[in-house]
Parts: structure tokens; sequence; C-alpha cells
């Protein structure tokens, strides 16, 4: 309590000094005009009930936090979300969400501010974007009995000492947090050492890792190419902070040398620096984004001198240079640029967590008991959550293994409850991937849009080859002298999906259609086994309707 005393305190003394930071007018960085009381707990009533509130500071987090609410909301449409930003650049971030959410600037952490905050809108949980811990918000949400969870959250070494070193302060500040959601494993022991307990931590990576971006990013970034010339080399200084410029700088002196005609694009990481970097780049010959003008042959330098725009800078770029790691700050995030140069989708995750596996399979037991078997024996790095099957013959296998067996029938009348079914158990279990293990049964477009990326099929035949039902029958009919399988990605498409891995088996006319069928179930089993293990290594990347496989 005595902590809390003496924090209100100094937060009342220097509230003058708060105000004349975030509504003094500078360029770039605008005052709030009408919407200041809302920093005051006097936000306007949003018209929901019960919303979802989560906070994002600025812009980096609300660009971060933008795929996960639209994916949220996909799942759950009815749901009320409440997005604050303390900051203006942060309000337009937010602002490009549409109705997805409503926006309110976040009261300042003052009690009477927070209160009044809350008795408007009245939530029914709060998220925070990182680790974003203000004293007379949690407290609030505590007595008002609000979950509060920590999204994206971080602790390096250095702040954990300095906690500790105030233990007391600590524990009150985070005996409100319901769970934190870390990016890493030691983000989660650090907080561990600090008193909160494993089953309010968790490990989920970091979320500005999901940010993806789509055509209308590709489409601006080649418009402004254009505009900066096609033909001449364009490089890009990204998130640069002080001190930094001047190397940038001093670097593009070299390329000049070589290349006469660069041009390099810089984006300074706030706004606040911007007409600082324009006396930097003037000699250079500069032209600013906010100015709107042309890009001459004389001009050298780009200077973005905006908020939010820098993926489409990146994706107008030759080559990126990403900033922070030429001052004692730690560089962000580089794959960024890669992602919005070539709409790449990535995920990180952390090596040691094993893909959490479900397995389908109808009356065909080879290739689940060659995957049972090799998981067992360590020779398959997965986890084997649990085996669905259309049919009761699999589970004496299923059970020998101690792997939970579950039932799900399949008729024409019932396939869309046992599909909703099954993506139940797949969002129970937290399911990385499906294995369609000779599963004969085929999943609708729905279904395969909701696991696209997440479903590997084993076809009984080398693709694109005897696509359908009966393939060595097919075969036979043809006389092949080869039969094979193959694995492949699921799509709305039958047996469409981009290809994984596949072998062959070579056979003759003595051989009859069935003699075919146990020549190909090695194969199949051998085949399949490869694409699960790539997969789950993380060794297949798709390209299209194409996969690359990375040996």
């Amino acid at each position: 309590m005595i902590y809390r005393l003496l924090y209100n305190l100094l937060i009342h003394l220097g509230l003058p000094l708060a105000l004349l930071a975030l509504y003094k007018p500078k360029k770039g960085k605008p005052g709030f005009g009408k919407r200041w009381a809302e920093h005051l707990g006097r936000a306007p009533a949003t018209g929901q009930e019960a919303p979802l509130w989560i906070h994002a500071v600025s812009v980096g987090e609300t660009l971060a936090i933008s795929p996960f609410i639209r994916a949220l909301k996909a799942e759950q449409p009815s749901l009320p979300i409440l997005l604050t930003t303390t900051t203006r650049t942060g309000a337009e971030q937010a602002a490009k969400l549409g109705d997805l959410v409503v926006h309110r600037y976040a009261p300042l952490d003052y009690p009477w501010a927070v209160s009044a905050f809350l008795s408007t809108v009245k939530p029914r949980a709060l998220w925070v974007m990182e680790t974003e811990l203000w004293p007379n918000w949690l407290a609030a949400c505590e007595a008002h009995h609000l979950p509060v969870t920590i999204l994206n959250a971080r602790l390096s070494e250095r702040s954990c000492q300095r906690y500790a070193r105030f233990q007391g302060a600590f524990d009150a500040l985070s005996h409100p947090l319901t769970h934190l959601l870390c990016q890493h494993q030691d983000d989660a022991d650090r907080f561990h050492r600090l008193g909160i307990a494993r089953n309010r931590l968790a490990v989920t990576g970091s979320i500005k890792f999901d940010i993806q971006f789509g055509d209308e990013v590709q489409a601006r970034g080649r418009a402004l190419r254009q505009q900066l010339g096609e033909a001449r080399p364009v490089w890009i200084a990204a998130s640069t902070h002080q001190g930094e410029d001047e190397q940038v700088l001093a670097a593009f002196d070299r390329v000049l040398r070589a290349h006469p005609s660069a041009l390099l694009i810089l984006v300074p990481r706030h706004p606040e620096r911007f007409d600082r970097v324009a006396e930097l780049c003037a000699p250079y010959g500069c032209v600013r984004r906010t100015a709107g003008s042309a890009v001459g042959e004389r001009d050298k330098i780009y200077l973005g001198d905006t908020m939010g725009e820098l993926p489409l800078m990146l994706a107008a770029a030759d080559l990126a240079f990403v900033g922070g790691s030429l001052v004692p700050v730690g560089g962000h995030n580089l794959l960024e640029p890669a992602a919005a140069a070539y709409a790449m989708e990535w995920d990180v995750r952390p090596a040691a967590q094993r893909c959490r596996t479900l397995i389908l399979v109808s009356k065909f037991g080879h290739c689940l008991n060659d995957l049972l078997f090799r998981w067992q024996s360590g020779n398959l790095d997965i986890d084997i959550v649990g085996v669905v099957s259309n049919h009761e013959d699999m589970r004496g296998l299923v059970e020998s293994y101690a792997v939970p067996f579950h039932h799900i029938p399949v008729t024409g009348a019932t396939k869309d409850a046992a599909e909703a079914e099954l993506l139940e158990l797949v969002e129970a279990e937290q399911v990385d991937l499906v294995v369609l293990a000779r599963y004969m049964q085929i999943l609708s477009d729905g279904a395969s849009r909701a696991l696209e990326g997440r479903v590997i099929n084993i076809h009984h035949s080398f693709l694109p080859s005897f696509k359908g039902a009966k393939p060595y029958h097919q075969a036979y009919d043809r006389g092949v002298k080869i039969v094979g399988a193959t694995a492949h990605y699921v799509t709305a498409d039958l047996d469409e999906g981009p290809i994984i891995e596949q072998d062959v088996h070579r056979v003759d006319h003595r051989m009859a259609p069935e003699a075919l069928v146990r020549a190909g179930e090695e194969c199949e089993s051998r085949v399949l086994a490869r694409a699960v293990r790539w997969h789950a290594e993380h060794r297949v990347v798709l390209n299209g309707h194409r996969t690359v496989v990375f040996a």
C-alpha cells in the first residue's frame, strides 16, 4: 500500500508535465484536439455491452495486435472489442481496423481517471499488449474482478534484477495479473523467479511475428517504387535510432561512390526526430514523404516521415537495413522486410516445442501403425495427441500405444456435425498438424480452409496421375510399371494440394490390383513419415501451389 501512496503522490505532482508531454503540438506529432479529456477518463460511451478491452500503447503495438484482432473477430463476430491507445499515431492505426473495434484513448494512470473510464465502458476483461504495467489500472481491475492478461510479455535480465530489489512493489503490481503470455521461455523463467506461479505463465512466442502483409501493401509498394524510379537501386534504413543516422549516411557515401544513382529511404523510428534527420539529409537532396513532392535524379534520400507506412516502403526497396543494432538498443524485427517485399507469411516457434499431431484413419492401419511405432521409438519428434477414426477397427492398435482414440462416425447425414466435432477437438488439443493416414473421407471446403497448411494427406499414387478413388486399379488398367505414393497438403481441390514428398515402387504385368496395393503400402508409410517429419521440423515452405523442402 505504501508503494501506491508514494506513486500516486508523485504522479499527481507531475500531472502538468504529463499533460504538456501529451498535448504540446509538434511537427509530426500533433496534439489530440477535442479528445484530450479521454486521457482523464472522460471517455464517451462506446455503445458496447461488456467489451473486451485491449490496450496497445502506440503504432508498433497496434500493428502487432491487428492480425490477432482480425482473427478473433472472424472466429467470434459478435464479440465487442474496445481498443485503447495512448498516442495519436496508435489511434490512426486503430482506425484502419474499421468496424472491428471501437477506439478510445486510454486513461492516464490516475485512480479517478481509471475509475471513471471503467464506470463508462464496463469491460469484461483487459488484455494488454506487451508488459505495460500501471499500478492504478491493475488495482482498479482487481477491485472490479476483471481478469487481466498480458500479451507478448517480456522481461529482460536487467529489469528482473531491478524488480527483485523492490520485491514488495512488484508483488503488489503483479498480483492482479491473471495470465502472462510470454515471448520466450527465458521471459517466463524470469517472471517465475519474481514469484509468479507457473500456472499463470505460458510461452506463446512473439505476436509481432504474426504480422502479415496483404496485397494492398504490395500494390502501394510497387506504386511507390515507380515514383522513386524503377531503374535506380533503392535501399532502406528502417526504424533508425538517434546515433544511427550518421552511421547510415556514412555508409551511404560509400554506396554512392559505387552506385551514383542509388536512393536511400531513411525512416527514423520516432517522429520527434523527423526534422533533425531531415537537416542531416539536406546536403544529399532530400524529399520528405509528407511533402508529396516528386523524386528527381539528383535527390538521393527519401525521408519516411510518416507513421504506419513502413511496410509499403520496405516493399519498394531492393535491400533493407533494420535499425537498433548500431546503438545499445537491440535490432528490430528482421523478418518484416522479407515479408513486406515478398508477401510472406511466417511464424517463429521455440526449437524445443514439438508439433502437436492428430492422426485421422479409417480401416487401413499400415500408415497409422508406422507413425505410432516411429513416434514411440523416438524416431519421429512429434507429440501424437490423439487418433480420430470413422470406424472402431483401429481402437485396439491405438490404445496399445496409450494414445487417446476418438470415434467420430461419418455419414452423409452427419458429415457436417462430424467435422464440427473434429474442429472442436483440433482447437481443444491445440493441434499443429492433422495427418490423414488413409482417412477415407474428403474434408469439406470449409474444413480445408480452416486447417489450411496444417493437414497432410497420403495419396496412394504418384500424383498428378490416378487421382481419386482406387488409384491402384487405375494403374493396373493402364499397365504401368511403377506405383507410388504422394504426401501433400490438403486443399479444397481434391488431390491437388502442394506436394511434399513422393516415392515409387516397380511393378510388372504379373501383379493383380491386390498385389499392387500390397506393394504400395510400404511406399505409402515411408513417404508419409518423411512428410510428417519434415513438416514437424519446419523444413517445408509453401510457395503458392508448390513447396520448398529444405534438406
